[in-house]
C-alpha cells in the first residue's frame, strides 16, 4: 500500500537553515504540500529573500528572517516576528548548523563556543519560543531536528562539531 506525503495544510512552518540545503528542500516541499506560511531563517540574506520570494503565492505566504544564531537573544527574535507576521507556528525545523573545521589539536575556544552556540543553544531556544506561541495558540505542533551523522564516527578536522 503505498502511503501519501505528509500534507501541511494551512500551517505555519520556521525553518532554519532555510537558505540552501536540507532548509530550502524543506520549505519547497512544505510550499508544495499547502502551507500557508513559511518563516525561513538564514544567514544568506540575498538567497533567502529570493527563496521567499519564489515561494509565495498561490495560498503561502514566505518571509525570509536573517539571523545570526550564535547571538543569545536571536531565537527570541526570530519568534517574535513568525508571530507578529502569522500569529502561530505549527512546525520547526531545525536545520541551521555552524560546520567549521577544528581538531582537538587546534580548536579555539571561541570556534568551539560558536559552534556550540549555533548547534546546540539556539535549537533548543527555538524549541523553547515556538513551544510557547504553540500553547499559546493552544497548537499541537512538531519539532524536526537535523543531526549528523559526525557524531558517530567524523572526520579529525570536525572534533568539536561531532560533539555538537
Amino acid at each position: 500500500m503505498k502511503s501519501e506525503p505528509s500534507r501541511f495544510d494551512g500551517k505555519v512552518l520556521l525553518l532554519s537553515g532555510a537558505s540552501r540545503g536540507v532548509g530550502e528542500q524543506v520549505a519547497r516541499q512544505a510550499k508544495d504540500r499547502g502551507a500557508r506560511g513559511l518563516a525561513l531563517v538564514g544567514r544568506d540574506e540575498k538567497a533567502g529573500s529570493a527563496l521567499a520570494d519564489e515561494l509565495t503565492g498561490d495560498g503561502t505566504k514566505a518571509i525570509f528572517i536573517k539571523a545570526a544564531l550564535s547571538q543569545p537573544d536571536e531565537p527570541h527574535r526570530i519568534v517574535e516576528m513568525v508571530d507578529t507576521a502569522f500569529g502561530v507556528v505549527h512546525g520547526l525545523l531545525n536545520s541551521a548548523a555552524e560546520t567549521s573545521r577544528g581538531s582537538v589539536w587546534n580548536t579555539t575556544p571561541e570556534m568551539f563556543d560558536q559552534m556550540m552556540a549555533v548547534n546546540v543553544r539556539a535549537p533548543f531556544m527555538l524549541i523553547q519560543h515556538c513551544a510557547k506561541l504553540m500553547k499559546r495558540e493552544k497548537v499541537h505542533g512538531s519539532v524536526v531536528n537535523i543531526g549528523s551523522v559526525t557524531g558517530w564516527g567524523g572526520d579529525v578536522s570536525l572534533t568539536h562539531y561531532a560533539l555538537s
